[in-house]
Formats: structure tokens, sequence, C-alpha cells
């Protein structure tokens, strides 16, 4: 192992401990909420009117996953997905390999961490929960330190 693994590895590792002390959610446990919610419910998240329209990776760190969003409203904005929907979107995620902002590829999974930050931002934003509220389903999102 060159010098470059080990920090990376190490990295990771300290990581993975401050993650698993936090209320942030990973892809598994977000999906598994999802699961649980009425399938034809609209997901929208819980700030500004807003929805997730996709996946990509978090520029904060490109080995963890970020829902991107839009305004309700807005000329461009998708109609929103469904929980089923987004469910197979996160679902198929596991396993896929995403582009990092600058490059590289990296594999999501179940353990990833789920932040809400669009195509090249890092925000402190990550998803905290859901809860469903107006047959809508609400993705929850709190401020949490990398």
């Amino acid at each position: 192992m060159n010098l470059q693994e080990y920090l990376n590895n190490a990295v990771k590792v300290d990581r993975m401990k401050r993650f698993g002390q936090s209320s942030q959610l990973c892809l598994g446990e977000l999906i598994l909420k999802l699961k649980s919610m009425p399938p034809d419910s609209d997901v929208i998240l819980d700030f500004d009117n807003t929805i997730p329209y996709t996946i990509d990776s978090w520029r904060g760190s490109y080995d963890e996953i970020a829902i991107c969003y839009t305004h309700v409203g807005d000329s461009y904005a998708p109609k929103p997905w469904v929980a089923q929907q987004f469910c197979r979107i996160l679902i198929d995620a596991i396993g896929n390999t995403f582009t990092g902002y600058k490059g590289g590829t990296y594999i999501m999974d179940k353990t990833t961490p789920v932040w809400v930050a669009n195509y090249g931002e890092s925000g402190n934003r990550g998803v905290s929960g859901v809860r469903l509220e107006d047959n809508k389903v609400i993705i929850e999102t709190d401020e949490y330190e990398f």
C-alpha cells in the first residue's frame, strides 16, 4: 500500500466514525424510509418550496451523494417525483459509479451519506429524515459538519 492509499483509508475511517455519531441518513436508511411512504405521494424537500430532480456526487466529498433540487414553479422545474420513483432512483444509485465535480469515479453504496446540494455546490445540508404531511413525502434536512 502506498502512502496516498494509506492516507485515503485513514480519512475514510475517520469520516465513517464521525458519520456514525450523527443523525444524518445514509442511502440505505433513506431508501427504507421512502419504502414505508405511500408510493404515489409527491416528494418535496423541507425548505424553500423545492423538489429533488436528480442525484449526483456531492462536491464536498465526491464519494458521498447529493440530492440536487429545483424550486417548484421555475420554468424548467420537472413534475415532482412520487415516492416510488424517487426510491427506485436511489436504489439504482447503489453500486453505481458517479463522476466527481473535478473528475474521478466513485461508487455509492448503502452506507453512503446523503446530502442536499446542486451540482458544483458543497454546502452542509444533509438528509435527516422523512415524514408524510398533507399526502406529501417531505425529505427533512439539517446542517451537518463533514
